[in-house]
Order: structure tokens, then C-alpha cells, then sequence
């Protein structure tokens, strides 16, 4: 079974839609029998759709959906520590428009 991995960045926004951070996660892709699995590794969030870019889509919305959900129940920053997910804060005072941040 050939699987597929890629780091997939996610940035959140603060209540004025401002990003303030971003975050680095591990999607593991791969296909099991007709139907394809994603789970990201640092969560364990799953999703399984009939097709790669299904999964991949239904993997996006799954983590996006648990990470709200931990920040609406006011304990996302303990759920990022507790899956080792580092946070890569935005500082607005800067002047640039572009920041790397992650690199393989």
C-alpha cells in the first residue's frame, strides 16, 4: 500500500480576521482497497473519501472544524502543546508582507 504525506499549513485568524499565527501538520494520504484515508499525524484527525483530492479536501475540513472547536471549548493552546504543534506567531508591527514559515 503506497501512501502519500505532505505538510499541509494552516493560519489562523483572530476575531477581526487578522492571522495572528500559523501552524505545520503532517496529512498522511493512502489508498485502502476503492476508498482513501487521511489522517493527520500530529492529531490523529481521520477522513476517508473515494478519491485523493476528496480526501484531501474532507482532511482540510475535518482539522479546521477540530481546531475550532478545542478554541471555541478555550483550550486550543493546551491541545497544540499536548500534540506537539508549535504555533508560529505573526507580529503585525512588522513592515513586510512575506514571512517563511516553514521550510523542508
Amino acid at each position: 500500500m503506497a501512501t502519500t504525506e505532505e505538510q499541509v499549513t494552516v493560519i489562523h485568524s483572530d476575531e477581526d480576521g487578522v492571522a495572528d499565527y500559523a501552524i505545520t501538520v503532517t496529512c498522511v494520504y493512502s489508498q485502502e482497497g476503492n476508498q482513501w484515508v487521511g489522517v493527520c499525524k500530529e492529531s490523529g484527525t481521520p477522513a476517508f473519501a473515494d478519491s485523493l483530492e476528496q480526501v484531501r479536501s474532507e482532511l482540510a475540513e475535518a482539522i479546521e472544524l477540530q481546531l475550532s472547536e478545542v478554541e471555541r471549548l478555550g483550550f486550543a493552546d493546551e491541545y497544540l502543546a499536548e500534540n506537539s504543534i508549535t504555533p508560529v506567531r505573526f507580529d503585525h508591527r512588522e513592515q513586510s508582507r512575506f514571512a517563511v514559515v516553514s521550510m523542508p
